[in-house]
């Protein structure tokens, strides 16, 4: 890899670090809420959610509910 590459990549870093956690954060918290809401596991739901974006939303929804006795 050139040395001028390089530079560019390590130059832009923060700011893509910055921009996926931005979008990836409202996704885990909507994986959060909406895992609460159906019974499941909030921690799996909310790192999963943190970890795949938009990705984990529709397994979210097609997850089956815990039932409550």
């Amino acid at each position: 890899m050139p040395p001028e590459l390089a530079a560019d990549i390590t130059a832009e870093l923060p700011m893509l670090i910055v921009t996926s956690l931005l979008i990836s954060i409202p996704f885990a918290l909507a994986g959060y809420f909406v895992a609460r809401k159906r019974g499941l596991s909030v921690r799996y739901w909310t790192i999963l959610g943190l970890a795949l974006g938009p990705f984990v939303l529709p397994f979210l929804l097609f997850a089956k509910k815990k039932r409550r006795d």
